[in-house]
């Protein structure tokens, strides 16, 4: 038995016949008879074409059906009967006579001579009808022999699928839902969603699956909610539509039949690996290309995403361009924003309108005085020492030099802090600052880490280009020196603090005071020695003795 998974007639591969060949049967699909009940009859029709440019010479086609149970077609020959649209030509008999058991041959021959002359283009349509259906839903192959005057036979074959009584499945249509009604289409507006309808008698929604082409991400498929329907999805390429249903298990694999039906969709987008336009290509939707491309002189209505490396050349771009590949431009003329992920040349563009936007990779700077290649953001990050144990604070300051003197400064490192019960604590305190460049103009970063650090933090700048400007490097350095505006602001300055190194002899005494007695030395020297220890650094001290 031949298994044929979404069809229930379907030519096998291996056939390899001149003549082609079409079936159908009646009803469609063929459902199984019911034991001690008045038996199904079904009818199968087959037009046998000549679909060459010549005339073929046929002397025979003869059809082996099995015949009784399992793979069986019809339970026997007993009643069947034959039929040939040319009888003027033609003879299609049972040469087997009546059987209930094996196979029967009908076999379609000349009425005389040894061959007929059928013409290209012409058609020959054989019927058997009044079998009796098999009583086990089943697939049946049915073997070709074909015989053409001087050649050697050829050999094909097709499987009919018997499904189970009462079994019906047809009327598969797209539709756009107007209201309450559901009107049926074959082309639709960009971005319409198309609903599916169709009549079956299964009724188990999980025994559906609905197939549909998508241009990028490939075959999709879904299980409907509904009997009978599918809400569908928004379109926007031309799209295939296969329902499948499963109607029985025969043998352990599933007998299923399937219909098919594609919608067309106004100005689609075009997803391609690859593509070559040497003259002018007009794409009214979006356009995606994955691969290498060649697009010339193209004319694109509508957004263009280019993810291969691809040369424009002098292609007019309506909408958004967005290039992820190292692309050449060209003197392309885009209407819409640009946007280039990859390190595409963009050196005779034409931009009419939109932003452009070249999100390379954040390009990584250190302190002192650059300028600017393109339109972009200086980003300066301050992190921590990487032990919160350890006392750190750092200033870091991305400096614009404009005449506004904007400066955007981030404090970062390690902060310390003190519970309701004076129990000390550090913690983590990392800070980032971020200025808008302009393309061509100078700015200055610079870090300020105090001395008294036992860890200085982690501090680091990245310039982050938002534009074309020119090939090479976003930004470049200038010089290691820092240019200030001294009226705008004023870099941190990175000398020692000044502390009071006898705060905690001083507060021993206010404590002496406070409880109004001397507090002895021993006594002194162990709060002294707490009180560092609390703030985590020695500030020595200078008690003054016993009184």
């Amino acid at each position: 038995m031949t298994y044929i998974p979404n069809s229930w007639i379907s030519f096998d591969a291996g056939t390899d016949t001149q003549l082609t060949y079409a079936v159908y049967t009646d009803p469609m699909p063929l459902t199984v008879s019911l034991p001690n009940e008045n038996a199904t009859m079904g009818r199968m029709q087959i037009v046998i074409t000549n679909s060459t440019s010549a005339t073929v010479d046929l002397a025979s086609v003869s059809l082996s059906i099995l015949v009784g149970s399992g793979a069986a077609l019809m339970q026997s020959t007993g009643n069947v009967e034959t039929q040939v649209s040319d009888t003027t030509n033609w003879s299609f008999t049972n040469t087997s006579g009546t059987i209930k058991s094996g196979t029967a041959l009908f076999v379609l021959a000349p009425e005389t001579g040894d061959s007929v002359a059928l013409a290209a283009g012409a058609s020959i349509t054989l019927e058997i009808y009044d079998f009796p259906t098999v009583t086990t839903p089943a697939s049946s192959t049915v073997q070709i022999k074909e015989m053409v005057s001087g050649s050697a036979p050829r050999f094909g074959s097709f499987t009919i699928t018997t499904f189970p009584y009462g079994f019906f499945f047809d009327s598969l249509t797209a539709t756009v839902q107007q209201g309450s009604a559901f009107n049926a289409v074959s082309q639709v507006p960009h971005g319409t969603t198309v609903a599916l309808v169709w009549n079956s008698s299964v009724v188990d929604t999980t025994a559906v699956t609905i197939y549909y082409s998508d241009p990028s991400q490939g075959q999709q498929q879904v299980t409907p909610a509904e009997i009978g329907k599918w809400s569908g999805v928004p379109l926007t390429a031309d799209t295939v539509f296969t329902v499948v249903v499963t109607a029985a298990f025969c043998g352990g694999r599933p007998i299923t039949a399937s219909l098919s039906t594609a919608v067309s969709v106004q100005n689609p987008d075009l997803v391609a690996s690859s593509l070559a336009v040497s003259g002018v290509a007009t794409v009214g939707g979006t356009l995606t290309v994955t691969e290498a491309s060649a697009l010339q002189s193209a004319t694109l209505s509508g957004a263009l995403s280019v993810a291969g490396n691809t040369n424009l050349s002098t292609a007019a771009v309506s909408g958004n361009l967005n290039v992820t590949g190292s692309s050449t431009l060209g003197t392309a003329k885009v209407n819409g924003a640009l946007y280039a992920n990859g390190g595409a040349i963009i050196t005779g563009t034409t931009l009419n309108g939109g932003p452009v936007a070249a999100l390379a990779s954040a390009q990584a700077i250190g302190a002192g005085t650059h300028q600017a290649n393109t339109d972009g953001f200086v980003v300066g990050y301050v992190g921590s020492p990487g032990f919160a144990g350890q006392w750190g604070l750092a200033v870091a300051s991305t400096i614009i030099t404009n005449s506004s003197g904007a400066v955007a400064r981030a404090t970062g490192g390690n902060a310390g802090a003190f519970y309701s019960n004076w129990q000390q604590t550090t913690f983590t305190n990392a800070q980032s600052a971020m200025l808008p460049i302009r393309n061509g103009e100078s700015y200055s970063v610079s870090i300020s880490q105090l001395p008294a650090n036992e860890c200085n933090p982690d501090c680091s700048f990245w310039f982050i280009p938002l534009g074309a400007g020119s090939p090479g490097a976003a930004t470049i350095q200038l010089s290691d020196e820092i240019t200030v505006n001294p009226e705008a602001h004023q870099v941190v300055a990175s000398t020692p603090v000044e502390r009071n190194t006898h705060a905690a002899d001083d507060v021993v005494e206010i404590m002496g005071e406070i409880m109004g007695k001397s507090i002895p030395v021993a006594e002194k020297e162990k709060l002294v020695a707490a009180l560092n220890a609390m703030v985590g650094m020695n500030f020595g001290h200078n008690l003054k003795p016993e009184t």
